[in-house]
C-alpha cells in the first residue's frame, strides 16, 4: 500500500518537511478504494499529524501542514472521535498560521495578463455558442436529426438500462472492513429484518443457487472476509434465470427497502444493481424463448428429461 510506504518514510522524521507533507497528502487525497489502511495506519498517521500540530519552529510548512490536515479530516477510515481531533489540530494549526507574504508586483501583472487572456478566450467561446447555421444546410441535416431521434428510444429498449462498470463500481464500495464489522456485531444476536433480507439475497447471487440462506451462513461468510472479495470478483454471465427470480422476490418483501446506512446500504445497491443488469425476469424468459425457438421440438425432449414429465 502506497499510504503505507509513505507513512514509514515521514514517521521517524523529527522535523517535516514541505515535501513531505505533500507526499503525504497525495497519498491520502489519492487513496484507492479497494487499500483500507489498519488500525495501526490509522494510529501512525494520527501520531504524524499532532507531531505537525506541534512544529512551531518559524521555517515550519504551515500551508502544507493545514492542507495535510484538511485533507485527513474528510476520511471515511477515522472515527468520529478522530475526526474531532483532527479538527482540533487544524485550528491549533490554522491560528498560529504566520500571515501571507506579500506579492510582488511583478506576479500581479502577470496574472492580470492571464486575466486578460481568459476574458478574450471567453468572448471567443461567446461566438462559437451564439453560431447559427445556415438556413439550407439547417434544412438539409434535419432528416438525419430526425432519425437518429427515432432510433434512440428502440436502442435504450432494446439495451440494459445498467451498465456492467456501474454494477462493479457498487460492488467495489463494499469494503471488507465494515462487512466484517457488520458480521461480529450480530455474530450473537438476530439482525434486523432489512440485514437479514439483503444478506439472503446477496447470497442468493454468490452462490448461484435459488436456496433460502440462513443469517448464520450469510454471517460466516462475512465474517471470514471473502464475502466482499467474491462480489468483486463475481460472474455477471453466470446466474440463472431462477436464481434472479428468487431475488426480485427478496426485494419485493416488506423490509428490503427499510432505512439502513453503511455496508448494508451498499450490498443492498449492489443486489439491486445486479439484477437490473442481468435482466431479471425479462431477461430470462428471453433468452428461453431464444433457446426454444432454435431448438424447436429438442427444447421439449431436454424439458422432459430434466423434469420428468415435462411440466413446470
Amino acid at each position: 500500500m502506497y499510504l503505507e510506504d509513505v507513512l514509514n518514510e515521514v514517521k521517524g522524521s523529527k522535523k517535516s518537511t514541505a515535501a513531505e507533507l505533500k507526499k503525504l497528502t497525495d497519498a491520502i487525497f489519492n487513496l484507492p478504494e479497494e487499500d483500507e489502511p489498519t488500525e495501526d495506519h490509522i494510529k501512525t498517521l494520527l501520531t504524524f499529524l499532532e507531531q505537525v500540530a506541534r512544529d512551531n519552529r518559524e521555517d515550519a510548512p504551515q500551508q502544507e501542514a493545514i492542507a495535510l490536515l484538511a485533507t485527513s479530516q474528510n476520511q471515511h477510515f477515522f472515527s468520529k472521535q478522530q475526526v474531532s481531533k483532527v479538527q482540533t489540530l487544524l485550528g491549533r494549526v490554522v491560528s498560529s498560521a504566520s500571515p501571507a507574504p506579500k506579492v510582488d508586483s511583478s506576479e500581479i501583472e502577470k496574472l492580470r495578463a492571464e486575466v486578460a487572456q481568459l476574458r478574450e478566450l471567453g468572448k471567443a467561446v461567446s461566438t462559437l455558442v451564439s453560431f447559427r447555421m445556415p438556413r439550407g444546410a439547417a434544412e438539409e441535416a434535419a432528416p438525419a436529426k430526425k432519425e437518429r431521434a427515432a432510433k434512440e428510444p428502440a436502442a435504450q429498449a432494446a439495451g440494459p438500462s445498467v451498465t456492467l462498470s456501474a454494477v462493479r463500481k457498487a460492488g467495489k464500495q463494499i469494503l471488507p472492513r465494515r462487512v466484517t464489522e457488520l458480521a461480529k456485531t450480530y455474530e450473537e444476536e438476530r439482525p434486523p429484518k432489512v440485514i437479514f433480507l439483503v444478506s439472503r439475497a446477496a447470497m442468493k447471487l454468490l452462490e448461484n443457487q435459488n436456496k433460502e440462506y440462513r443469517w448464520q451462513e450469510a454471517q460466516e461468510s462475512m465474517a471470514e472476509g471473502d464475502f466482499a472479495v467474491r462480489v468483486r470478483e463475481f460472474d455477471y454471465s453466470s446466474v440463472s434465470p431462477a436464481v434472479l427470480k428468487g431475488v426480485e422476490k427478496l426485494m419485493k418483501q416488506s423490509g428490503f427497502d427499510d432505512v439502513e446506512k453503511g455496508v448494508v446500504n451498499g450490498i443492498r445497491e449492489w443486489v439491486q444493481l445486479t439484477v437490473a443488469y442481468c435482466g431479471g425476469d425479462e431477461q430470462g424468459a428471453g433468452e428461453k424463448s431464444k433457446d426454444q425457438g432454435k431448438g424447436g421440438g429438442k427444447g421439449k425432449a431436454e424439458e422432459k428429461k430434466d423434469g420428468g414429465s415435462g411440466k413446470k
